[in-house]
């Protein structure tokens, strides 16, 4: 113990500072990274199987949405008493079948596939008559010819056929009402194969499989995303739900049921794939881990070098002065080195304290964006859905204005949102500037007049989207609805091709705006915010030359001119 003592006593400044790099840093850190490799492999593997799980378990419910979506048409449409009236009555003429069924049916099953185009057909097989000539009716003799038909033919409940070689699913339905008054009737729906599945071959991780087992336990859609060199865990049906059973621990195995087919939906991925996708993280972070611990082991010991020399020196100044030797004078540079390191270090810390300051803003507002951003992601289809179903009603109740409002509504969203795209075609924009128009028109009762002229020269480039809206809404607002009684407004949409430019302009004859108004509008001290988004979001794209202009006068009206460049 004393020769120990003695030892660490007699070490000197360097060889202490290496031994304290190693056992305080090195050893420290090589614990950590075995630690921390074991326990993110645990927690990545976990983290996969509940996000494989979660998956499966929302596209199960997903589909098992679409499917009753199907099933619920044909509900309606077995039971609407104008269908079972206009087929089960005899008419001296077949062609008032067909102008009876055009008249009260047809638009609704037009709406609903114009609404869900991968529904590819619709029709409703009876043996009342031979000739049909309505694309949704057809004698029951050609349903005959299927393969399913006697399988189905007495089912009274809903019947799910997958055909794997047409990629199609095959709905079929009894209607019964029609079987009361004698007549045999089958709704049929036709369904693309790959739209309804689509949902399944979302990538959210690799080297996995998904099947799809109908009723009878055969295959009817197979997916996967095992590579090249693990397609040997690659399984059939069969093997998958021999495993199941089995209860095998090589792989994992979710299986969930669709309610309203009674389909399977098994997923199915190797336990010795897990958490493969951190085994990259981990050379990465090991390689980098390495290399650092190498270079911060270099630079110690050469900052240790540094150090015990210039306390050398120190030492033997000290040492002389003891001995009341001057005849020695230390080197004035490492003061000066000192000085300027000190000087340094100020800069360090007033040049920090800037750099955490504009980091720490930058991420407040990246937060905010964040947020704004999962504030505006909203899914469409159930606002698509209900628009459909709404038109569908007012269709059945014969309410034409109700049809049309909502056929414009239906459109001004659809070209709003854009499927998620900040560019759009100018057609798409004009689209959307008259789909708001005349939501607006019909708002007002026709209390304004529009007048268009368009170049059809320009439609097929590309501008921001939603730039025309926002300014037209604001000349209804702030123009035509506060004009006196006595005027009738007016709105116009010009859209001009300028050669290498285009140039859209809006103008109203409302009550206009002072000079001020016009310049305060622009600026963060407007109330509103809509022209002003406009203005940032054109200089954002095309730069400060392409800015919006606004030229108004009181009690005569106001004109808005954007210009942008051509860009297909």
């Amino acid at each position: 113990m004393n020769n120990t003592g003695t030892k660490k006593k007699g070490m000197r400044l360097k060889s202490k500072l290496a031994m304290v790099y190693i056992l305080a840093g090195f050893l420290p850190i090589v614990v950590i990274l075995f630690v921390n490799y074991f326990q993110m492999r645990s927690v990545f593997k976990s983290q996969e199987k509940n996000t494989l799980y979660s998956f499966i378990k929302r596209s199960v419910l997903d589909l098992d949405d679409e499917f009753k979506k199907y099933a619920e048409l044909a509900k309606l449409i077995t039971n609407d008493e104008n269908v079972n009236d206009i087929l089960s009555t005899i008419y001296l003429d077949d062609n008032r079948i067909n102008e009876k069924f055009d008249q009260s049916v047809a638009p609704s099953l037009d709406t609903f596939i114009y609404f869900h185009n991968e529904v590819s057909k619709i029709t409703i097989y009876t043996d009342r008559i031979v000739d049909y000539k309505n694309k949704y009716l057809a004698p029951i003799e050609e349903l005959k010819k299927a393969d399913w038909y006697e399988s189905i033919a007495d089912s009274r409940n809903n019947n799910w056929i997958a055909d794997t070689d047409e990629k199609t699913i095959v709905f079929v339905r009894k209607m019964q009402s029609l079987e009361e008054n004698g007549i045999n009737g089958y709704f049929y729906e036709k369904i693309n194969y790959d739209n309804v599945f689509e949902d399944l071959s979302e990538n959210i991780s690799d080297n996995y499989g998904i099947c799809v087992s109908g009723s009878l336990g055969h295959n009817i859609y197979s997916y996967d995303t095992f590579t090249d060199k693990n397609k040997e865990y690659n399984l059939s049906l069969p093997e998958i739900t021999k495993k199941y059973s089995d209860k095998n621990k090589d792989y994992f195995i979710v299986k969930k049921t669709i309610p309203e087919t009674g389909w399977n939906v098994w997923l199915y991925k190797p336990e010795k794939l897990m958490g493969s996708s951190i085994r990259q993280i981990n050379i990465i972070t090991f390689g980098g881990t390495l290399v650092c611990l190498v270079a911060t082991f270099m630079c110690i010991r050469f900052t240790a070098m540094f150090v015990t020399t210039r306390i050398g020196k120190l030492q033997k100044a000290v040492a002389r002065v003891e001995k009341e030797d001057f005849s020695y004078t230390l080197n004035t540079t490492s003061q000066d080195e000192i000085g300027e390191l000190i000087t340094s270090f100020s800069k360090m810390e007033r040049k920090l304290n800037y750099l955490i300051n504009e980091v720490y803003k930058s991420r407040i507002k990246e937060k905010e964006y964040e947020m704004k951003a999962l504030q505006a992601q909203i899914n469409p289809h159930f606002l698509y859905n209900t628009l459909s179903l709404i038109n569908w009603k007012a269709i059945e109740a014969g309410k034409r204005d109700i049809s049309k409002i909502t056929l414009a509504l239906s459109a001004f969203y659809r070209t709003s949102l854009n499927k998620g795209n900040n560019i759009t075609h100018i057609s798409g924009e004009i689209e959307n500037m008259r789909s708001y128009l005349s939501i607006q028109l019909m708002l007002h009762d026709d209390g304004f007049d529009v007048t268009e002229d368009i170049d059809d020269s320009v439609l097929e480039y590309t501008c921001p989207n939603l730039i025309l809206q926002p300014l037209i809404e604001n000349a209804i607002d702030h123009g035509i609805d506060v004009m006196p009684e006595d005027r009738r407004g007016v709105i116009s949409v010009i859209c001009k091709d300028m050669d290498t430019y285009i140039q859209f302009v809006i103008k109203d004859n409302g009550i206009g705006m002072t000079k001020e108004q016009t310049v305060k509008i622009l600026t963060k001290d407007s109330k509103g915010y809509g022209v002003r988004n406009v203005n940032e979001r054109l200089k954002l794209c095309y730069g400060e030359e392409y800015p919006m202009i606004i030229k108004s006068k009181e009690n005569t009206g106001t004109e808005v001119i954007i210009t942008i460049p051509k860009k297909n």
